[in-house]
């Protein structure tokens, strides 16, 4: 066996079924399908179609141990040179293995190819085959940072990166454990290649609106990241690539004290997630010192003025044109908390 398509999965099993029905006309002796049963409310192997003679194997976890750590299991699990995580309800190619096998033999070096998908589309760039060497290159040459994310996009040389699996589960709470493990290997080896390719193997299907992500907690958690990469310029350009289509969830000067204004007794959260958010960004983007001291020591005084009543009136009423909708969330566990769907 070479090649492992990984499908980690929780109570999606119709959606198994509709993918097996597109991956098995495709198989070759080279492959396998191994299915990650995230402790599903209904175990995928009671309801899966006939799988007799086929290279399709079934892991159960006895717990929900969440999707990012479940993503994270595939490389555990993988026992073979080249691993294909193929979301459970994403669209495979009908020549997706041939297009997987043709990049092997064409840039036999790489450990990471990057297909486009139709997520290069929504953000209007278009995908070119491109070799780039460690974690500057690969950062460098990025055109999209949502087609990285997209996890059906990408085929991993296991054998290799999963030396970094821990980084993985380190940065389970992105969710993107698979970016931090390839982030974090080419951190370690600065000669590794890795290649974009404007073929697609995969494209994204919009879910449902009860099934989307938490897009806030994601645009607040991803910039994790940044925290692998090894350079202040690579971080910077990094940063910018990520804030474009996922910008950093954090609060402006104006947003916080509408916030404490109208929820006081929330204001201890609202002041460390403005005063966090700010340095972030200052850390992640290479803002001048000076004017960031200058900004928050203004914002601080603020702050302290809301203690009276008459400054909260006045700064309310300029406070209500900003967003009503955005939230302190210093503790982005509690939001996690909120999310059943993972």
């Amino acid at each position: 066996m070479l090649l492992t398509i990984a499908i980690p999965t929780y109570n999606r099993n119709e959606k198994i079924n509709l993918l097996l029905s597109r991956l098995l006309p495709q198989l070759i002796e080279d492959v396998c399908v191994r299915i990650i049963d995230n402790a599903s409310n209904v175990p995928v192997q009671d309801s899966i179609i006939t799988i007799e003679n086929s290279p399709v194997y079934i892991h159960r976890n006895s717990v929900n141990i969440g999707m990012a750590a479940n993503i994270t299991r595939c490389f555990e699990l993988c026992e073979t040179e080249w691993l294909w995580i193929l979301g459970d309800d994403d669209n495979p190619d009908d020549h997706a293995i041939q297009y997987i096998f043709e990049a092997i033999r064409k840039y036999p070096k790489a450990i990471f190819y990057s297909f486009s998908s139709n997520c290069c589309r929504a953000e209007d760039v278009q995908m070119e085959n491109c070799v780039n060497v460690g974690q500057d290159g690969l950062i460098a040459h990025l055109k999209s940072f949502s087609n990285l994310l997209f996890l059906s996009s990408g085929i991993y040389n296991c054998s290799e990166v999963k030396k970094n699996i821990k980084s993985g589960y380190y940065f389970l709470n992105t969710f993107a454990p698979q970016t931090a493990i390839l982030l974090d290997y080419l951190g370690d080896h600065a000669t590794a290649e890795t290649v974009f390719l404007n073929r697609s193997i995969s494209s994204w299907i919009e879910p449902l609106k009860e099934q989307r992500w938490g897009m806030n907690v994601l645009n607040k958690s991803i910039f994790d990241l940044l925290f692998i990469v090894k350079t202040d310029v690579s971080r910077k350009i990094f940063f910018e690539k990520i804030n474009c289509y996922h910008p950093y969830y954090s609060l402006s000067e104006g947003e916080a004290v509408r916030l404490i204004a109208l929820t006081p007794e929330n204001k201890k959260e609202i002041q460390t997630d403005f005063v966090t958010g700010l340095y972030f960004t200052y850390w992640a983007s290479g803002y001048k010192e000076n004017s960031v001291l200058l900004y928050s020591i203004k914002t601080l005084f603020k702050f302290i003025l809301l203690k009276f009543k008459l400054f909260t009136r006045i700064f309310l009423i300029k406070a209500l044109k900003e967003d009503a909708s955005k939230k302190a969330m210093f503790n982005k566990f509690q939001e996690f908390k909120k999310d059943k769907r993972l």
